[in-house]
């Protein structure tokens, strides 16, 4: 085992003892040895060399021979290395090499050379690249030269990496061809993925942002982020939040590094640094919430401050148990707990077991007392937190409390049962932000606020129910009486989501169903729990959200899932609209939008470009004056130097002529200016 940091007297806490204990007996069985070491100062790193030798000497196979070609096959390596400099071979070429030297299992060869250190096998997350295409770098000593390039503390490479983000369209002028193979960047690239030193940065939806955040590159200074969010408290007067602090178990550097990856959507420019960052988000074009994320690293604690909308406070509860649960499990959470601030001189804490009383009770809201002012405490996302980190105990009672409720406005409670059963796959299937969705629709009254939320997660709906048929539309099924003594039959209409109106039906392409009960569930018995609890889940949707039908009576019964039952015109017809009249937009998530209702979501889009180019613009503008300040100055220094120059040109011949240099270096470094 091996710690690093030694350096720090935090480390010392950690003996030979205590980690045999944490390990357990059965490991401890094969503990060797313990080491702390510091490359700071030093310490250990000898000792730890020394034991690592003595071990593998140790190993079984160690000094046995091996077949003669592969010594071959190893000075031939080194004869491409030192006199034809080849930097790499495609795996499709290494047979051919390893055949040349006489090596059979060519395969086996590169596992052992790979192992030595003679060669090294690059990892690859490139579809494009097949794994006889993968690269083996034959000069592995080379590539710290590489890294050095984007993991840096020299002045001049650390503008490669602006805010700890290496912009991969970049990479041709960072690895320059004397520096890096172009073949080489991608699996380069990888090789900083594969590593964790960088951590390529994704939408929510998992789209390729063509960027990586480098964590060692991040600024440890706040001041700049500290100055952003004086900036955006002074422009948005938005009303603060209760903080919340979350205390776990342990805090490893990774988690951090990919939490700042996972809040990027959300970062403000130039507000990130080593240990948080500023966050804001929009609606309709215009701030509605800002706020910062705050690492205290040696205390395991993260602090989220928030203004105006408490989404924004949910967004980052939820990208942080969503990656506590999928990549650092032995994380556990071991405090929760909000303090409200206000700029009030006494602060009001409310402690994990009071935020458990008021969600037993059902409050959505609670009241911190500063004399004769009340301030209105959110809960909601901060009990779905604890809901969803301590066993479903809270947000349960929290919906039997809904249940009450409604059930005594008269409303049935299969959302809820059907919620129950959602919220027990959570570990496997349903996101943080679905539970959260399945929590809004049953306490929230506001349309507005379901519909954005809505529209967060239509992928989910649609892979709940469209995708099933590979469809781009969800189709809403509704039993319609007939005139007269005919008995009543069904329709399937496709719903069409809106990003500002209301959300409607596609009336006009309607199409009627034979086989309307049967298209509402599953053949298979395993799959109809969950069909008949996304149902009611669809069911509730469309009371909250009031999508009306075309026809006075019709009743919805539910969403087409089945496509065993159709008929083929009733196929036809309904692949025809969802492939002629749907279509895919990106914003505010990846979803198919009817073509009727794509200019609100572009219309969107362009105003939230139309808002970031503004912002870029006055960031150029003050740019730009700084450099036209450079600029003048150069331009002093300019004509003094010519000034000295005309002076001594008599009395000094020798010296003018380095003073004619020193003018034609001015020239240039002004011609690169402009």
């Amino acid at each position: 085992f091996v710690s690093t940091h030694a350096h720090d007297q935090r480390s010392s806490a950690m003996t030979s003892a205590r980690l045999k204990t944490l390990v357990g007996a059965r490991a401890a069985k094969r503990f060797v040895a313990y080491f702390q070491v510091s490359a700071e100062t030093g310490r250990g790193i000898a000792e730890l060399q020394s034991t690592i030798l003595n071990l593998a000497s140790a190993l079984p196979h160690m000094n046995s021979k091996v077949p003669a070609p592969y010594a071959v096959l190893r000075t031939k390596l080194q004869h491409m290395v030192t006199v034809d400099d080849v930097f790499f071979l495609r795996r499709s070429d290494w047979p051919r090499v390893a055949e040349e030297a006489g090596v059979n299992d060519e395969g086996t060869a590169l596992l052992l050379f790979d192992a030595w250190g003679i060669v090294m096998t690059m990892p690859t997350q490139q579809r494009q690249l097949t794994t006889r295409s993968l690269p083996i770098v034959l000069q592995p000593k080379r590539l710290p030269s590489i890294l050095r390039k984007v993991i840096t503390f020299d002045a001049d490479s650390k503008q490669n990496v602006t805010d700890g983000i290496l912009k991969h369209m970049d990479l041709d002028h960072i690895w320059t061809p004397d520096i890096c193979p172009p073949e080489l960047q991608g699996a380069m690239l990888d090789l900083v993925h594969a590593s964790e030193l960088g951590f390529p940065i994704v939408t929510d939806q998992g789209g390729d942002q063509y960027a990586t955040l480098i964590p060692s590159m991040l600024e440890a200074d706040r001041t700049t982020a500290d100055e952003i969010y004086t900036n955006l408290s002074s422009r948005l007067p938005l009303e603060e939040n209760a903080a919340v602090f979350i205390t776990f178990s342990s805090m490893p550097r990774r988690f951090t590094a990919q939490l700042h990856v996972q809040l990027h959507a959300l970062a403000v420019e130039h507000g990130w640094w080593e240990h948080g960052c500023v966050i804001a988000s929009k609606a309709e074009g215009e701030f509605d919430a800002y706020g910062r994320v705050l690492f205290d690293v040696p205390e395991a604690r993260i602090r989220i401050e928030s203004c105006g909308s408490t989404s924004i406070r949910h967004h980052v509860l939820s990208k942080i148990e969503a990656l506590r649960r999928m990549s650092f499990s032995g994380i556990s959470v071991e405090d929760v707990k909000m303090i409200c601030t206000d700029g009030h001189e006494e602060e009001r804490e409310l402690n994990r077991g009071e935020l458990s009383i008021l969600a037993k009770r059902g409050r959505v809201h609670s009241i911190c007392d500063y004399g004769e002012e009340d301030k209105k405490l959110l809960l909601d996302d901060v009990q779905w937190f604890l809901a969803s980190v301590f066993d479903n105990v809270t947000f349960n009672v929290l919906t039997e409390k809904s249940l009450r409720r409604q059930n005594s406005d008269g409303l049935s409670d299969e959302f809820h049962n059907a919620s129950r059963f959602l919220m027990g796959q959570q570990k496997t299937s349903v996101s943080p932000d679905i539970l959260y969705f399945l929590q809004q629709l049953a306490e929230s009254e506001d349309p507005h606020q379901l519909r954005d939320l809505a529209l967060k997660n239509y992928r989910w709906l649609q892979n709940a129910g469209a995708a099933r048929l590979h469809l781009n539309a969800i189709w809403m099924m509704y039993r319609r009486s007939s005139e007269g003594t005919s008995p009543d039959y069904f329709i399937a209409v496709p719903l069409r989501p809106r990003r500002v109106s209301k959300w409607t039906l596609a009336a006009e392409d309607a199409v009627s169903i034979s086989c309307g009960q049967q298209c509402l569930l599953p053949d298979a018995e395993d799959a109809r729990p969950e069909a008949r609890a996304l149902q009611a889940v669809f069911r509730r949707l469309v009371s909250c959200m009031r999508i009306l039908s075309s026809k006075f009576g019709d009743k919805f019964v539910g969403i087409l899932w089945n496509g065993e039952y159709l008929t083929p015109e009733e196929r036809h017809a309904i692949e025809y609209v969802s492939d002629a009249k749907f279509c895919f937009v990106r914003e505010p998530a990846e979803l198919h939008v009817h073509v009727d209702d794509r200019l609100e979501f572009v219309e969107a889009v362009i105003h939230s470009v139309q808002s970031h180019v503004q912002e870029l613009t006055a960031q150029l503008e003050k740019k730009l004056g700084a450099i036209s300040s450079v600029e003048r100055d150069l331009g002093s220094v300019q004509r003094l130097l010519g000034e000295m120059q005309a002076t001594s040109a008599d009395t000094l011949p020798s010296l003018g002529k380095e003073q004619s240099a020193i003018l034609a270096k001015m020239d240039s470094v002004l011609t690169q200016i402009h």
